[in-house]
C-alpha cells in the first residue's frame, strides 16, 4: 500500500532535528518550498497550493493558516480539488509541539478520509487546564473517598510493599528516599499552616 502523502505549507516548520518518516512510514510529508521552490519564493495563495497539491497527487495539505477555510476562493478550491486539510485551532505552537501533535493525530486523520470525500481536520491545541493539574493530597483524598482508607494507613502498607520490592531487587538503599519523605511529611504536619 502506498503511503498517504501530505504537503506542508510554506509556514509549517521543517522537522526539528528528526525524520518523521522513521516514526510512521504510512505517511510522507513534503515541504512546499522543497517541492515547488519557485512558488515558495513569492507569495502563493492557498487556493493555488491546493491545485498544486492535487496536480501532484498529494492526499492532503498541512497548514497553520486556518483563516483560509473562511475565504471564498480557498473554500471553493478545497471543494473542487477534493483534497484533505489538516490545520490547528490556533497555529501559535512551537515546531516540536506542532510535529508532535501532527504525528500523534495522523493515524486518526488517515483512518477517516474516503475517496472523493475530503475532510478538514482541526487539531486541538494542547493546553493544561485546571482539571489537568492536581496536588498529590487531592489524589489521596479521592482514594480515601473511594475506599475509606486513610492516608497514614495507605502509606504504611505502601511503604512495606515498596521496601520488600526494593530488597528483592537489591535496591534497599532507595528506601532512604521513603524515610526522608515520611520525615518531611511529619515535619510539615507539626509546623502546621504558615
Amino acid at each position: 500500500m502506498e503511503p498517504t502523502r501530505f504537503l506542508l505549507d510554506q509556514n509549517f516548520p521543517k522537522p526539528p532535528g528528526f525524520d518523521p518518516h522513521v516514526l510512521d512510514r504510512t505517511v510522507t510529508y513534503e515541504h512546499f518550498s522543497d517541492r515547488w521552490p519557485q512558488h515558495a519564493k513569492v507569495s502563493t495563495p492557498d487556493w493555488l497550493l491546493c491545485l498544486l497539491a492535487r496536480s501532484d497527487d498529494f492526499d492532503g495539505v498541512v497548514t497553520l493558516d486556518r483563516s483560509q477555510l473562511t475565504q471564498s476562493t480557498e473554500a471553493v478550491a478545497l471543494a473542487l480539488t477534493k483534497i484533505n486539510v489538516v490545520t490547528w485551532s490556533k497555529g501559535d505552537e512551537d515546531p516540536v509541539v506542532l510535529w508532535g501533535q501532527l504525528l500523534a493525530y495522523m493515524p486518526q486523520v488517515c483512518a477517516r478520509p474516503q475517496a472523493g470525500k475530503p475532510r478538514v481536520f482541526t487539531i486541538p491545541n494542547p493546553r493544561l487546564g485546571p482539571k489537568h493539574v492536581v496536588l498529590p493530597n487531592e489524589l489521596h483524598a479521592t482514594l480515601e473517598r473511594r475506599d475509606g482508607i486513610r492516608f497514614t494507613q495507605r502509606r504504611r502498607e505502601a511503604d512495606r510493599l515498596m521496601r520488600i520490592e526494593l530488597d528483592r531487587r537489591g535496591l534497599s538503599e532507595l528506601a532512604a528516599i521513603l524515610r526522608k519523605g515520611a520525615s518531611d511529611d511529619r515535619s510539615a504536619a507539626n509546623d502546621g499552616p504558615q
